[in-house]
């Protein structure tokens, strides 16, 4: 993973396919980098679970959440359905 990479792509606001390509295959979090398998916004605890990590990307100055991605393995799973956020 090349940091300077991500900061640049967060300073741009890069939302591209090759910008998600790129972050699927950092295989590592860093503080503008955070993966989630699933997020579940259906109950309080979940709700308030994913802020917490939207509040920590925040204070970095922004950064990317990959959903469908698993944590610490780096597997890509997708989801197994759209999410209706």
């Amino acid at each position: 993973m090349n940091l300077s990479v991500i900061r640049k792509m967060v300073r741009e606001g890069d939302m591209s396919r090759d910008a998600m390509v790129y972050l699927i295959n950092c295989r590592s979090e860093c503080e503008w980098l955070d993966y989630k398998a699933m997020i579940n916004l259906d109950s309080n605890r979940g709700l308030c679970d994913f802020s917490k990590h939207v509040i920590a990307i925040k204070n970095v100055g922004g950064g990317y959440i990959v959903l469908g991605v698993e944590d610490k393995t780096w597997e890509p799973k997708g989801l197994s359905e759209p999410l209706k956020y």
